[in-house]
């Protein structure tokens, strides 16, 4: 694996994440507004996916592991050490009610039409929906970011501790 700075490429995406979340909030008139948004939140999910792959390559790195990889489950399996960082990220991937879970299901379902992609958010048992209290888009795709930027920190911050 080349020499990348993979804690440069996390804050990065995570800026673009960001940028892009901000640009979206401007266009939400019109067809063509609305059109240019739902454009801008799918690259706001794809650079938060890049993110989360970026930090998979930071914790690899982090147990000198010197491959690329692409995803959880391929670290976790050729990492000679899983760290407890690995783990947290093993549970929240595991649960289907998690923050990142919900993550990947909405990467999943870019380019789907908007009622299909919405189907595939599972519904609390016992809970009437209602479409007044279903966050935006935006505002999920911005509570995941909240998300991981706060379990990085802590992560980061308990590695500079030890």
């Amino acid at each position: 694996m080349a020499n990348v700075n993979w804690v440069a490429q996390t804050n990065q995406r995570l800026y673009q994440c960001q940028l892009l979340l901000a640009e979206a909030a401007k266009h939400s008139d019109g067809v063509a507004g609305r059109a240019l948004a739902t454009a801008l939140e799918d690259g706001a999910l794809v650079q938060l996916v890049a993110a989360y792959k970026c930090y998979l390559n930071e914790l690899a790195e982090a147990v000198n592991h010197r491959q690329l990889v692409t995803n959880l489950d391929a670290l976790i399996t050729s990492a000679t050490l899983v760290t407890g960082d690995m783990k947290q990220f093993q549970q929240l991937e595991s649960d289907d009610y998690s923050w990142l879970a919900e993550l990947k299901r909405g990467h999943d379902g870019i380019g789907l039409p908007q009622a299909v992609s919405q189907s595939v958010v599972p519904v609390t048992p016992g809970l009437i929906a209602s479409s007044s209290a279903m966050p935006s888009r935006a505002d999920s795709i911005a509570g995941w970011m909240a998300e991981f930027q706060s379990m990085i920190d802590v992560q980061r911050d308990n590695k500079r501790e030890s």
